[in-house]
C-alpha cells in the first residue's frame, strides 16, 4: 500500500496529536486511557485509509476508456455551465 504524497503533513500532525493526547491520558487518566486511545487510533486508521493509493488491476483493452475512480457512471448528459466555462 502506498500513501499519497500530499498526506505527509496531515499524517505527521495526526500522529503527533495522538501521541500527545495518548501520553497525557496514560499519565493522568490511567484507568480511562483506553476510552480515549481507542477512538484516536480508529481515527488515525481512517486517516491512513483516506490517503492510501490503492493498487488497481488495469485490463489491457485498447478500445476502453480507463478512469481512476472508485464508482460507476450513472448518467452522461450534455449541460450548459454559465458561471465559469460559459459553455
Amino acid at each position: 500500500m502506498k500513501l499519497h504524497k500530499e498526506s505527509k503533513g496531515t499524517l505527521v500532525v495526526a500522529i503527533l496529536f495522538i501521541a500527545f493526547i495518548g501520553t497525557i491520558s496514560i499519565y493522568y487518566l490511567q484507568l480511562w486511557s483506553l476510552v480515549i486511545l481507542i477512538p484516536l487510533l480508529v481515527m488515525l486508521g481512517l486517516i491512513f485509509w483516506f490517503f492510501r493509493v490503492p493498487t488497481r488491476a488495469i485490463l489491457d483493452h485498447t478500445e476502453n476508456i480507463i478512469a481512476p475512480v472508485d464508482g460507476k457512471v450513472v448518467m452522461i448528459k450534455e449541460v450548459f455551465e454559465d458561471e465559469v466555462l460559459k459553455a
